[in-house]
């Protein structure tokens, strides 16, 4: 007997034929000449297969969205070049992966094409929905780009040009797990004027709105910055800089909103691992010399809702190797909003911030330094001083709530230089240990702690020495340990944990975050004590499960 048609069944089939018929191909192999190399044996093409939009789309054999591209070998481009750059879109949930194997390699003299900033990079991405993955192996760098007659991988450095690592042009895009290196290799200690814009990742918005980039994992070395945001006339939005390692830079994390009515919101910078600016001592050039260089720098720009986690910056930023901080060594976080740019919605948790030998910077371990930024909250952090007479470990023009911190070692335990009293919303439960000369509000100095809290602040706070262990972890016994207020009633999640044991690239909470209790004094400081100041609370409300 004939079987009647089901049209539906009909219509079922030529759809997934279709998709079969018409979907991307799943993996895609490049080398640097198209040969098989390392685990790219199926059909390896080359960089210009890889460069030329032909090549991707939905086609069985193009690049588009699931594909993943394996990069096998050391890929070499010329100077100022774009070694590779994407031509396509992934899609939501179904990405592009750009996957480094093992021994993978791009490099060229100079990474990057660029006019006066960057324009692309060894490694440029130019689509939404695309990955780059490292894979803890992959290595971009820049080979002959250093100060005259300095030692670069590639022989002695001969270029002085702009550079980009990985330059990201577009919305929904990852990068992971790289090694950037060398985007400028600079002299320590000089004093010469370099040129700017020595990038290792860069995000930069264009002409248009941008938003969910994530930058994850990386290690960064010798570029003058190394994450850049760059917003210029643009909004930027829901950004995260995570669990990188960043090390010989000016500024190792920059975010700038700089121009028209733009504004950078919803960034989460957290368990980065931050040292050794001190090649960049005393560029000369006007730049700051910070660990982290935010800013919103003109009538009309904003930073809000940022959120600043668990972030460890500390080493040599000129004190120790070079003789002095230098002029531009202003604080190891600068929050900036100048200009007419404004900032609310700020929070600075369990960041761990030590100044080196001679290395107080001049605005503050952490700068809060415009009367524009209103309603940060400042709780749970470790400040440790160089406790050689100078340093504040905040200075602050706007309005701010200042809870649960630790101070070691500094001139200041706390210097407003706004509004005066006015701006400090709430001040208490802190730990201040050796403020050499007390805590300011504007022009009035307080010393000592018992006339700071006749004034009305830390009223439950105290100038005890926490006796901080090595890792600035608190021993036992320490006055810190139950000196903070219990914050679980903010209702923010990156309170409720301390800083993590290790920070950089691969660590974050979840892997050696202490928690802080739903009930009960917390610690003050990066670190809660032991174990965690309790377990978390058992779940109520459970109903009995009958089999």
């Amino acid at each position: 007997m004939k079987r009647p048609r089901n049209p539906l069944l009909e219509v079922i089939f030529v759809f997934a034929f279709s998709v079969l018929a018409f979907s991307s191909a799943t993996d895609v192999y490049i080398t640097p000449d198209g040969s098989s190399q390392g685990v790219c044996t199926s059909n390896p093409q080359t960089p210009a297969w890889f460069n030329s939009s032909s090549n991707w789309g939905s086609g069985s054999s193009q690049i588009g969205p699931g594909t993943t591209v394996h990069l096998c070998g050391v890929f070499s481009g010329a100077a100022a070049s774009n070694v590779l750059t994407t031509q396509g879109n992934g899609a939501n949930s179904n990405p592009i992966t750009i996957k480094f194997e093992a021994g993978a390699r791009i490099s060229a003299p100079s990474c990057g094409t660029f006019s006066t900033n960057p324009t692309g990079g060894c490694m440029s991405v130019k689509n939404q929905w695309v990955t780059v993955d490292g894979n803890n192996t992959g290595v971009i760098q820049s080979t002959l780009n250093g100060t005259s007659g300095n030692t670069c991988p590639g022989g002695t450095c001969s270029l002085n040009n702009p550079t980009a690592g990985v330059y990201v042009g577009a919305s929904n895009v990852v990068v992971k797990n790289l090694t950037v290196a060398d985007m400028y290799d600079r002299i320590p200690c000089g004093s010469n004027t370099e040129v700017n814009q020595q990038w290792g990742i860069v995000v930069d918005g264009g002409a248009s709105a941008f938003t969910n980039v994530t930058v994850s994992g990386n290690t960064i070395h010798d570029a003058q910055q190394g994450v850049v945001v760059v917003g210029g006339s643009t909004n930027i939005s829901n950004m995260t800089i995570t669990q990188n390692t960043i090390y010989h830079s000016s500024s190792s994390i920059s975010v700038a909103e700089g121009g028209g009515a733009a504004g950078a919101s919803n960034f989460t910078i957290s368990f980065n691992d931050i040292y050794d600016g001190y090649y960049w001592w005393d560029t000369g050039d006007g730049d700051h010399l910070n660990g982290m260089h935010l800013f919103a720098a003109a009538p009309g720009t904003s930073m809000n809702n940022f959120t600043l986690n668990g972030n460890y910056v500390h080493g040599d930023f000129g004190g120790s190797t070079c003789g002095g901080g230098g002029s531009h060594t202003t604080a190891l976080i600068f929050f900036e909003t100048t200009g007419g740019g404004t900032g609310s919605g700020n929070g600075f948790y369990n960041n761990l911030l030590v100044s080196g030998k001679n290395d107080d910077p001049s605005n503050g371990l952490l700068n809060l330094g415009d009367p524009n930024d209103s309603g940060a909250l400042v709780a749970n952090n470790t400040f440790v001083g160089a406790n050689d007479g100078s340093g504040y470990s905040i200075m602050a023009g706007g309005t701010f709530t200042w809870k649960n911190n630790v101070t070691s070692g500094l001139t200041y335990g706390l210097y407003a230089n706004g509004a005066g009293g006015s701006q400090v919303i709430a001040c208490d439960h802190n730990n201040y240990y050796q403020p050499s000369t007390g805590w300011r509000l504007k022009s009035t100095i307080y010393s000592p702690f018992s006339s700071w809290q006749t004034a009305g602040y830390d009223a439950n706070g105290d100038n005890a020495n926490p006796n901080l262990n090595a890792d600035y972890t608190l021993p036992s016994g320490s006055p810190a340990i139950g000196l903070g207020a219990n914050l679980t009633s903010l209702g923010i999640a990156a309170l409720n944990t301390g800083a993590p044991q290790t920070f950089g690239a691969g660590y974050a909470c979840g892997t050696g975050c202490l928690a802080r209790g739903a009930s009960g004094n917390w610690d003050a400081g990066a670190y809660p004590y032991g174990t965690g100041d309790a377990p978390p609370n058992p779940p109520t409300g459970l109903a009995a499960v009958v089999n």
